[in-house]
């Protein structure tokens, strides 16, 4: 009788408990083609077409504890797989928690575009933009931001002070804990400091070394970017550098310059970045054009062209990327 009471007892608890928290599910319906061309006569049989669909559902939760903090949790699921999940505890403006693919996030072109950026639009001409800059990709798979990691996030000067720490740089989807050889870390700002300007200033650092493996320089990329908006306007620069701690030609970098401009459901933009990488005598060059509309009720379509001259820092090699992206939102 004692077993069942504290049963009752508890599961009245939490029923109570969750009655007093804030509960919300959405979910969305991602539909992207992709076709890659090239101009070469010998590369145009590897030109590629194709349509992918993409389904996320998301549940998040957040209450007050009986200290006055904030306790948030979440997750979402894509295409049946765990993507995100967080949980986090706020007191003021400092957030502290731990997740992946959530919170603080710096790996940005720092410029004004409309939807997704040149490495996504041109994913299928297999442009170097992505595997050399924007994160440590190159060396680890993915972005500390997108691994498991420990993050605080200090709100202020009209953005976020941010640091995130991954202890094991590919871990992340499962309770299996594992040392791959090395961790990595985040540390930046995102925000607007003043009206009107917009500011990204980005570190990530991955660590490659461990007991079990030759000491090698650590992999270091930094993303700098201004944007100043201007009504319906918007144009900015940015710069990626990435240094991959080898001994020769360790060094790429890609300069961007943007221009937007937007209404309530209109947007269309226009982008360059040109990349340069030691020990390449051809600069990798993308021209970005992009456009929007947004049809109310959830439903929105983009349309992005990306012609890309020097592929992977090849001379002669250019060729061209479209996208017709669809997210219906519910």
């Amino acid at each position: 009788m004692k077993k069942l009471l504290l049963s009752t007892a508890l599961v009245g608890a939490l029923f109570s408990g969750a009655a007093l928290a804030e509960t919300k599910v959405g979910g969305n319906v991602e539909s992207i083609y992709r076709s890659g061309s090239f101009d070469r006569a010998a590369d145009k049989v590897t030109g590629t077409a194709g349509l992918g669909i993409e389904t996320n559902i998301s549940i998040s939760s957040s209450k007050a504890l009986n200290n006055g903090m904030k306790l948030s949790a979440g997750l979402e699921i894509e295409n049946a797989v765990n993507h995100n999940a967080f949980t986090t505890i706020q007191s003021g403006n400092v957030t502290v928690g731990y997740g992946l693919d959530y919170g603080y996030n710096g790996v940005s072109y720092g410029i004004p575009l409309i939807g997704e950026g040149f490495h996504d639009v041109s994913a299928n001409l297999g442009a170097s933009i992505n595997d050399d800059l924007m994160s440590i990709t190159g060396m680890y798979g993915q972005e500390v931001h997108d691994a498991a990691h420990f993050n605080v996030t200090v709100a202020a000067a009209g953005g976020n002070f941010g640091f995130n720490y991954a202890p094991s740089k590919n871990q992340g989807k499962g309770t299996t804990v594992t040392d791959d050889g090395g961790s990595a870390y985040e540390i930046g700002y995102v925000g607007k400091p003043i009206p009107n300007v917009s500011v990204v200033v980005n570190r990530q650092v991955g660590q490659q070394t461990n007991e079990a493996i030759a000491s090698v320089d650590d992999f270091v990329v930094d993303n700098l970017g201004l944007t100043y908006s201007m009504g319906q306007f918007a144009i900015g620069a940015g710069r990626i550098t990435a240094d991959n701690g080898a001994a020769s030609n360790p060094k790429t970098q890609s300069n961007q310059y943007g221009v937007t401009y937007s209404t309530d459901a209109f947007s269309i933009g226009y982008a360059i970045a040109k990349s340069d990488k030691d020990g390449q005598t051809s600069d990798e060059e993308h021209q970005l054009l992009t456009a929007s509309y947004n049809f109310g009720g959830g439903l929105g379509i983009e349309f992005g062209y990306d012609k890309v001259e020097n592929i992977g820092y090849t001379a002669g090699k250019d060729g061209d990327a479209f996208q017709l992206r669809t997210l219906v939102k519910f």
